[in-house]
């Protein structure tokens, strides 16, 4: 373990990382990749983790996670359950996530709970990457792309949640000869995330109102069953195909439609937010980039004197006039 000093550093010291498995929006987008912007997320995930375990010793306490181990040759559709299970998610949470139009906080201090840190960035291209994981330090962690809808952020995290399961190190070389290998993996964290939320009988029994067996969709009753479970409807027809309610020539049709769709959507909403002065506060955005659990140690540290003041501020990044209100929203939510 290294000093607790080294993690308020301005800089990353000078280590050789590995690539961290990461969630594209399609092959081809992910060579090249790996950019500057990228590197600057990977390195503060690898900063934070790192420190929040520092300060957890600091107080006595061990690092630890209760994110279940599965293994690649496990039943997707039973980790799913599991998953489920884990994170306590039930039907009634799902059918209120569409009215708050964002990544729900208790689904994310849910996973939280587990020992696994919530990380979001706005810093990186969707295009780039939706999300990645690293299940290989003592606190497994998850960076999910805020510029993603909401419901793509949700089954990202999901999906990101599975390759914690398999204990994989969070890395995956997707140049290399392993490279397939790295897609079934791939395949399987979309299944367990989609067995997860949406389970297979009460996606079937909603899916029966329509009109059983294999069919075509229209776009709109994709969005309605889509709406019910908190998924996109691309998430929804891809979970369809694998419950023989959809072909995979109409599924891969209509997603390359979906993504293009979603691409022209959010830069539609980057022009009105680079046109709108205000934005999300100040105070939200920190919580929701550095995760709560995360700010909350820092906090906890600092009242305990095991920070100063002056490291407080350096590691969260904020204002001494901003720590009022961090507090409130950070510790009372």
């Amino acid at each position: 373990m290294q000093p607790l000093a080294l993690f308020f550093l301005s800089e990353a010291p000078a280590v050789v990382y590995e690539l961290p498995d990461f969630r594209c929006l399609s092959v081809k987008d992910i060579e090249g990749a790996w950019g500057r912007s990228m590197h600057k997320v990977y390195l503060r995930a690898l900063r934070q983790r790192e420190t929040m375990a520092e300060l957890m010793m600091e107080r006595g306490e061990v690092p630890s996670s209760d994110v279940p181990a599965r293994s690649i040759s496990d039943n997707p559709e039973v980790v799913g359950a599991t998953v489920r299970e884990a994170i306590g998610l039930t039907a009634s949470d799902q059918s209120k996530w569409a009215r708050n139009n964002t990544l729900p906080n208790d689904l994310v201090d849910s996973v939280e709970d587990l020992g696994v840190l919530v990380l979001r960035t706005s810093d990186v291209s969707l295009r780039t990457m939706r999300g990645f994981s690293l299940s290989d330090g003592e606190i497994p962690v998850v960076v999910v792309n805020a510029l993603d809808s909401w419901k793509g952020q949700i089954f990202t995290l999901f999906h990101e949640f599975a390759h914690l399961m398999l204990r994989e190190g969070g890395v995956c070389d997707l140049f290399g000869p392993d490279d397939r290998r790295s897609r079934r993996i791939e395949r399987w964290c979309n299944k367990v995330a989609g067995a997860a939320l949406m389970p297979r009988d009460s996606l079937l029994a909603a899916v029966d109102t329509y009109q059983a067996g294999e069919r075509e969709w229209l776009k709109s009753e994709l969005q309605d069953l889509s709406g019910s479970y908190g998924v996109s409807w691309e998430a929804m027809l891809i979970r369809l195909v694998d419950l023989g309610r959809a072909s995979q020539e109409f599924c891969d049709v209509t997603r390359q439609e979906y993504v293009q769709w979603r691409l022209e959507q959010r830069e539609q909403e980057k022009d009105l937010r680079s046109k709108d002065a205000g934005g999300p506060p100040w105070v939200t955005m920190t919580i929701r980039d550095q995760g709560r659990a995360y700010v909350r140690e820092v906090l906890n540290a600092y009242h305990s004197g095991t920070i100063t003041l002056w490291s407080l501020i350096e590691t969260l990044g904020i204002k001494p006039k901003h720590l009022p209100k961090l507090e409130e929203r950070a510790l009372n939510l």
